[in-house]
């Protein structure tokens, strides 16, 4: 699986590389800079009334081509750490427990985003992005202790999903953003989890997806 990521990896890349030469050769205005923020995490689908927001963060770079004066490409690379945070209720005699499962999953993100300026400061962005997944790990608090289990094989390692933002950057070049990401992936590997357990029928594994809400700061070279 590692050695399937790294080519989807290095392929992007090249493209990447590609479209930056391209956009020198035509002698688009290139701007760059980093960039980093709040992640307001969760996962959408089955079991969608239990699941809570998971609180982390992201951190990155872009570079942005000016294709006019209202138009630019910006493609992305940054680190995300996802997830949800869960409550399961059971029942033991008398006793009623409650247990917190965490789940957290960190992606490198690459994001292409076209960007519209509405003004000569306020942007609008869009565009679809492809995650591969770094670390997966589940923690259960509550009347049983879990910590940080490896659930990376039970996780999906390609998450697709398309972003829809807005942001204001000032004179100083700062810039501030807000960002919906919607991911289109169902995270959990129903085909590892039916083989791992013969019983559990693929049909049976819980349909999720990341939806990721962002605040963030950056700056513009």
């Amino acid at each position: 699986m590692a050695s399937l990521r790294f080519y989807k990896i290095y392929t992007y890349e090249e493209i990447f590389t590609l479209f930056v030469c391209c956009s020198y050769l035509a002698g688009a205005q290139i701007h760059f800079g980093p960039k980093a923020g709040v992640n307001f995490a969760r996962l959408a689908g089955d079991d969608g009334e239990s699941i809570k927001l998971r609180t982390s963060f992201h951190a990155g770079a872009f570079v942005e081509f000016e294709v006019s004066e209202r138009f630019s490409l910006q493609p992305e690379l940054y680190y995300s750490s996802q997830g949800a945070k869960q409550d399961f209720r059971f029942n033991q005699g008398d006793v009623s427990s409650t247990l917190e499962v965490t789940q957290q999953q960190d992606y490198l993100v690459e994001p292409l985003l076209a960007k519209f300026y509405a003004t000569d400061r306020l942007f609008i962005e869009a565009g679809p992005q492809i995650g591969f997944l770094l670390k997966a790990t589940g923690e259960t608090s509550g009347v049983v202790e879990i910590e940080d289990e490896d659930i990376e094989d039970f996780t999906t390692n390609t998450d697709f999903a398309l972003n829809l933002g807005v942001g204001y950057r000032f004179e100083t070049n700062l810039f501030v953003y807000a960002r919906f990401i919607a991911g289109l992936t169902n995270v959990n590997d129903a085909e590892a989890f039916a083989n791992e357990n013969p019983s559990i029928n693929e049909d049976d594994i819980a349909n999720q997806k990341n939806q990721v809400f962002q605040i963030g700061l950056g700056y513009r070279f």
